[in-house]
């Protein structure tokens, strides 16, 4: 099937972009992972005839040419991260309750007839909740969100459900993955662990918590743009705000033990982190806020209360999905709108990544729940997943 790019009409003020006719998914995609040759999608089963959880394999000879090729199976209820090592032979799946799976990546893009090797991170019944994954430069460790894992108690001695699991990684003597080892559960001091993201030079680990729990120290927990009250998401209860935790990777590998070396209120529900290209500014997306914040790596650690350098509006309603295009130079949003009912539509919005920027520069339509974002083609394509549109839309910046 050929994808014919179409011009999307934009107001004349704001940039133009291109899109192209949607990619089926027949499930609830998570994450597209875009190669040379074709593209990987976590998609988890919407119960539907014909819907299956897995990985679907698309393969052309450009981005704007891809055809379904197959389903990998994944013996999981559901599936959401997805990378890749570094060597790009192996491919990591988190799997929510089920942990992670290892599968060689060359096997599920010939045939979807990979055997995928489960990796554990708590009992099935402790509801670990694998979300996010991101893998050190040397392919050495795995570092992977558990939204919902016990890895400490909070002030009131009660569980706070939410860490990073660590990963040892192993491979066989063609460099492809045949096992990992937990080493360890970072307690970040906040609840529902979203988001995972490595520094550009590897030496630091970035987190979102879209609570902090009782008890839990923060920097900048007086400042009312990332600290104030009155967050509360769809019909749930009121939260505290959530927090963007700063980890020793070095530490981290070691099994974790005083790894965090801060952490920052981060506004309302934090759900997703990217950092610059040049590793000066980390992003996150303040899902109940309807922003996206912008701090200082390096304040971070040396001047927290002057770390904050910025907050953007996302162009939308509960932004999630954030990916950096154009050298760093650009801020994709996904705005989920997830909370605004099952047919609510959310959007991408593109913004120059200026913390003190203007509104967004293209605002283009998705369908239900656009979720992640991810960058192809040398930095000039979007890939964004609709969970419950059940499709991946590409987009061509201009």
């Amino acid at each position: 099937m050929r994808l014919a790019l179409l011009a999307f009409l934009l107001p004349a003020s704001m940039a133009a972009a291109q899109t192209a006719p949607p990619l089926a998914t027949k499930g609830h995609p998570f994450t597209a992972l875009p190669s040379a040759d074709g593209l990987i999608v976590t998609v988890t089963s919407n119960g539907r005839p014909g819907s299956e959880t897995g990985l679907l394999v698309f393969s052309g000879p450009s981005p704007t040419r891809l055809t379904f090729r197959c389903l990998q199976p994944v013996d999981a209820p559901q599936v959401m991260g997805l990378a890749t090592t570094p060597n790009g032979k192996s491919l990591i799946v988190a799997a929510g309750d089920a942990g992670v799976f290892l599968f060689d990546r060359t096997a599920v893009s010939a045939s979807c007839k990979a055997k995928g090797v489960a990796v554990p991170l708590g009992s099935k019944s402790s509801r670990q909740g694998s979300l996010d994954v991101a893998v050190t430069s040397d392919g050495r460790f795995a570092f992977v969100a558990n939204e919902y894992g016990v890895a400490a108690k909070d002030a009131g001695g009660h569980d706070v459900r939410g860490n990073v699991g660590v990963l040892a990684l192993s491979y066989d003597e063609n460099g492809v993955l045949v096992g990992g080892k937990l080493v360890g559960r970072i307690a970040t001091g906040g609840a529902a662990v979203a988001g995972v993201a490595l520094s550009p030079d590897g030496r630091r680990l970035y987190v979102t918590s879209e609570v902090a729990k009782p008890g839990a120290r923060a920097a900048n927990g007086r400042m009312p743009a990332l600290a104030h009250g009155g967050c509360r998401q769809g019909d749930g209860p009121e939260q505290p705000f959530g927090l963007l935790s700063v980890v020793d990777v070095a530490k981290a590998e070691q099994g974790g033990v005083d790894a965090v070396i801060l952490a920052s209120a981060a506004g309302c529900s934090p759900v997703r982190t990217v950092v610059s290209p040049d590793g000066r500014t980390v992003w996150v997306a303040a899902r109940g806020d309807d922003k996206v914040l912008a701090f200082s790596s390096a304040l971070l650690e040396s001047d927290p209360a002057h770390a904050f350098i910025g907050a953007r509006d996302s162009g939308g309603k509960a932004p999630v999905g954030l990916a950096l295009f154009a050298d760093g130079k650009r801020l994709a949003v996904a705005n989920s709108n997830r909370f605004a009912g099952a047919k609510a539509t959310g959007n991408l919005a593109l913004l120059d990544s200026s913390p003190s920027g203007s509104a967004p520069t293209t605002i283009l339509a998705a369908t239900y729940f656009p979720r992640s974002i991810s960058v192809a083609d040398g930095d000039k394509m979007l890939f964004l997943t609709d969970y419950n549109g059940g499709q991946v839309q590409l987009i061509v910046p201009q």
